[in-house]
């Protein structure tokens, strides 16, 4: 099973602070047949993309994990006008796996005009040789 929207990259965003809360996010993910992760940290005004960080956090996270569970980088896109003109200089840095995919997250306050322009946009592919996997906002359950 592969997880495509995984917040597992230690000190990054809203994910865990420490490599070992990331560890035993891992475990628990081979614990439940997850093969492959895609580290989608957030990219908004509030959590800075770096790129470069992001896959040296990756490397360092990978080496501990060996082969047992494998990560890829990504993020979670939110729209504003600084990502989308950074998109257009440099895809790949936000795309799944650097492959086709980009992964955006709409905020709850998101329209649908938004969703339905932004769709347009991401067919279109004018502006951005990627395609988009289209995320909901994230809810943490209740503590319990």
């Amino acid at each position: 099973m592969i997880d495509i929207h995984c917040h597992i990259l230690p000190g990054v965003d809203d994910g865990p602070e420490q490599l070992e809360h990331a560890m035993a996010m891992a475990e628990d993910a081979i614990a439940d047949g997850i093969t492959h992760v895609i580290a989608t940290p957030h990219a908004n005004s509030h959590y800075h993309f770096d790129y470069q960080r992001v896959r040296r956090i990756r490397g360092a996270l990978q080496e501990r994990l060996g082969d047992r569970l494998h990560v890829a980088t990504g993020c979670d896109f939110h729209l504003s006008p600084e990502n989308l003109a950074a998109l257009k200089v440099d895809p790949v840095r936000f795309c799944l796996n650097q492959r086709n995919y980009l992964l955006v997250e709409f905020d709850e306050f998101a329209s649908s005009r938004i969703r339905n322009a932004t769709g347009f946009f991401a067919r279109s592919r004018t502006d951005c040789s990627a395609g988009c996997a289209w995320a909901a906002p994230c809810k943490s359950p209740p503590a319990r």
